[in-house]
């Protein structure tokens, strides 16, 4: 008898179980609630007049030096002829 009591709660709690979980399943996703954008307005404003500052003279350049050109790359060396004849 006890065996029969058992069995039939937990047969229960199994059918409550899965149509719990099923009714899980098959129900739409719950909608987050949008926040709302705050807009602002925007307004142009010019910038403020700074007065312009006085530039230093360029300073000299310096007497330049002539590069010398780099020594021409040598010329490799043509491969050794065999006579295989």
């Amino acid at each position: 008898m006890m065996r029969h009591a058992v069995s039939f709660l937990v047969g229960i709690t199994l059918a409550v179980g899965l149509f719990w979980l099923l009714a899980l399943l098959v129900t739409p996703p719950e909608s987050e609630p949008e926040t709302p954008i705050m807009t602002m307005t925007m307004n142009m404003v010019e910038a403020p007049e700074v007065a312009p500052e006085q530039e230093a003279p360029a300073p000299q350049p310096a007497q330049a030096t002539p590069q010398q050109a780099p020594p021409p790359m040598p010329t490799p060396e043509p491969p050794p002829v065999t006579d295989s004849a």
